[in-house]
C-alpha cells in the first residue's frame, strides 16, 4: 500500500495554498454540477474550505490510506464528548460516487443551517447535536470512484493499474464483462485491489461463498476478513467511539434496508431508525434476513451481528450505476436532514427515560399535596389538629360559654 506521501495526495499538501479559490462568503462551496465529476481532489478542497469557514464545528482527521495512496476522511460534527456517536458511510463502491455529493452538500447544509441558527423539529441544530457526535465518510472507497471517474489513467501507482487490468481479464473469464474496458472501468465497485469493501467485514466472511473467488470488479470478499484498509478505518473508528447506529448510504434503489436478522433492543432501535428516515425520505423500508453462506460480509450485517448495533442502507436514486446526476435533485431533497433526524431522535428521551421522569414528577407532586396538607390542618395557635384544638379548649372552658366548629374544625364561641 502506497502512503500518500509517496504519491503527493492532495491530503499531504499545504492546503492554504488553494484559499485563493476558496468561494466567497456568500457563495456555496460544494457544487454539484451537471457533467462535472466531482473527485477526489474536489472532495478533499472542499472538505478544507469547510473547516475554514466553520472551525467551530467541523474537524477532519484522516483515518486510514489506500492502496493507490488516497486519504480516508473522517467529517466529525457534533460533540465529541457526546453520549452517542454514529458512522455514517458514503460510496464504499467507487461507482456509487454520487453519493459522495450527496455527503459534502449534507455537510455544507447543516453547518451553515447551524450557524443561521436553524432548527429541526422544535430544536435549533445547536440543541440537537449538543449531545451526539456523527463521522461522516463522505467516499469510504476513493480508489474505487477514481477508477470509475477517470479509469487507470486516473490512478498513481503502477501496483493499482495492474490489479484493474488483472480484474478485467478475470471477469471476462468468468463471463462478467460484456462491454468495453473503458465501459468496465466506470461500472467498478472494488477498491484497487479487487475487493468488494461490502464483503469484507467479519460477518460470516470464513463461510461465504458467492462463486466470486478472484480480485473482481465487485463480489470479491478479500483475502481474509477486514484484509483492506478502507475495511480496517471503519472498524477502528467503531472501536474508538460509543457507537450507537451505523448507516450506510448505497445506490441505486430508492429504499432503506434494515433488521439483517437483528433481535431485541437492535430490532426494536433498528426499526425505529428506519421509520424515521422512511418518513423523512419517503423510501420504502425493506428487510435484510440475517446473512447466510451466499450473502455475507457486509458492513451492515456485521455491525448487527457482531457488535450488537442497529445499522440500516439507505439506497439512493434509480437506473443503473454509476447513477446519472440527473437524479441528483430529488436525492439531495430527500435525504437533506437525514442527519439531523438521527440526532433529533436520539435526543428524544426514551421510553425508561420517560417513565423515570413521570414517577419522579409524581413523586414530587404527592409529597407537595402532603406538605401543603400538613400546613393547612394548622391553626393559628400552633396546633396540628383540629382535635388536639378541641381539647385544649375542653380542658380550659371555665365559663361554660357555648361554642361551635367552623369549616376548618376550629372552636368558635358565641
Amino acid at each position: 500500500m502506497a502512503s500518500p506521501e509517496e504519491v503527493s495526495d492532495v491530503s499531504t499538501r499545504d492546503m492554504s495554498q488553494y484559499l485563493d479559490e476558496m468561494p466567497g462568503e456568500k457563495e456555496e462551496i460544494v457544487k454539484s454540477e451537471s457533467g462535472v465529476l466531482y473527485t477526489y481532489e474536489r472532495m478533499a478542497r472542499d472538505l478544507y474550505y469547510l473547516t475554514v469557514r466553520f472551525p467551530d464545528l467541523l474537524t477532519v482527521n484522516t483515518i486510514g490510506s489506500t492502496k493507490d495512496g488516497r486519504a480516508i476522511y473522517d467529517a466529525v460534527i457534533g460533540n465529541p464528548n457526546g453520549a452517542s456517536h454514529f458512522i455514517v458511510v458514503y460510496t464504499q463502491h467507487g461507482s456509487e460516487h454520487i453519493n459522495t455529493q450527496l455527503a459534502m452538500r449534507q455537510i455544507e447544509y447543516i453547518l451553515t443551517t447551524w450557524t443561521n441558527g436553524g432548527s429541526y423539529g422544535d430544536k435549533t441544530f445547536s440543541d440537537i447535536f449538543s449531545n451526539v457526535c456523527f463521522h461522516i465518510l463522505p467516499m469510504a472507497n476513493p480508489d474505487g470512484v477514481t477508477i470509475s471517474q477517470l479509469g487507470v489513467d486516473g490512478l498513481r501507482t503502477e501496483a493499482a493499474r495492474t490489479v484493474v487490468n488483472m480484474c478485467y481479464e478475470l471477469d471476462k473469464e468468468h463471463g462478467k464483462v460484456y462491454g468495453s474496458f473503458e465501459d468496465y472501468e466506470t461500472k467498478v465497485k472494488a477498491n484497487a485491489n479487487g475487493v468488494d469493501l461490502n464483503k469484507n467485514f467479519n460477518a460470516g466472511w470464513e463461510e461465504m461463498d458467492n462463486n466470486v473467488n478472484y480480485p473482481s470488479t465487485d463480489g470479491y470478499k478479500g483475502t481474509g476478513a477486514v484484509s483492506e484498509p478502507e475495511t480496517r478505518a471503519i472498524v477502528s473508528l467503531a472501536e474508538t467511539y460509543p457507537i450507537s447506529a451505523v448507516i450506510g448510504i448505497h445506490s441505486p434503489g430508492d429504499r432503506i434496508i434494515w433488521n439483517y436478522g437483528a433481535e431485541g433492543d437492535v430490532l426494536n432501535a433498528g426499526k425505529n431508525l428506519a421509520e424515521t428516515l422512511k418518513a423523512l425520505t419517503k423510501y420504502g423500508m425493506v428487510e435484510e434476513s440475517h446473512y447466510t453462506k451466499r450473502v455475507a460480509g457486509g458492513m451492515a450485517e456485521y455491525f448487527v451481528s457482531e457488535r450488537n448495533l442497529p445499522a440500516l442502507s439507505i439506497m439512493t436514486g434509480g437506473g443503473t450505476l454509476p447513477v446519472s446526476m440527473s437524479y441528483f435533485a430529488d436525492i439531495f431533497g430527500r435525504n437533506l436532514n437525514v442527519i439531523p433526524a438521527i440526532a433529533y431522535l436520539y435526543d428524544m428521551p426514551t421510553d425508561d427515560e420517560i417513565a423515570a421522569a413521570e414517577a419522579a414528577a409524581a413523586a414530587e407532586a404527592a409529597a407537595e399535596a402532603e406538605a401543603a396538607a400538613e400546613e393547612y390542618d394548622r391553626d393559628e395557635d400552633g396546633y396540628d389538629t383540629y382535635e388536639e384544638d378541641q381539647d385544649m379548649y375542653d380542658e380550659n372552658d371555665g365559663d361554660g360559654g357555648d361554642y361551635y366548629y367552623d369549616d376548618y374544625g376550629n372552636r368558635r364561641y358565641y
